[in-house]
């Protein structure tokens, strides 16, 4: 394998960054399992108490026919995708252990301070350039990562 064709980089993203990406079509997440409400809160009241893990996988490439630059989540799908959904008040918190008061709510209902501390949330991105499209290359780097 030709390690020239392999350029990895760590770059820190804020949610506000991802759902701004994701509203511009620059943001691809492939499917994957919704997860319970239960296990959806957990995620989200460890994002408030600052608990959770903080790095993503993200495969970046350009699309000739569209003419634009792709990223496409391969690590965090379904922690991205819990967070999407929260902030589109998909669901409700339930179950809170820490944060017994926000029971039953939903982003929308959430104090300024906790949906901004959801919003600026960072996580560190490992950015894969697949500039040749090269999908041994790609999945050679995820391997190591899984």
């Amino acid at each position: 394998m030709d390690c020239r064709k392999i350029d990895i980089d760590n770059r820190p993203y804020a949610v506000y960054k991802f759902l701004d990406m994701l509203k511009k079509g620059e943001l691809v997440i492939p499917d994957c399992d919704k997860g319970d409400e239960s296990r959806n809160s957990e995620f989200i009241e460890g994002m408030m108490i600052g608990a959770v893990p903080k790095h993503m996988l993200i495969r970046f490439s350009f699309n000739k026919e569209e003419n634009k630059t792709v990223y496409t989540v391969l690590d965090g799908k379904k922690r991205l995708k819990t967070i999407i959904d929260f902030i589109n008040n998909r669901f409700a918190l339930k179950g809170m252990e820490f944060l017994t008061q926000l029971e039953g709510l939903t982003f929308v209902d959430l104090h300024n301070s906790l949906a901004r501390t959801i919003e600026e949330t960072t996580f560190n991105a490992i950015v894969i350039r697949d500039v040749h499209n090269d999908a041994d290359v790609t999945n050679s780097i995820i391997r190591r990562f899984s």
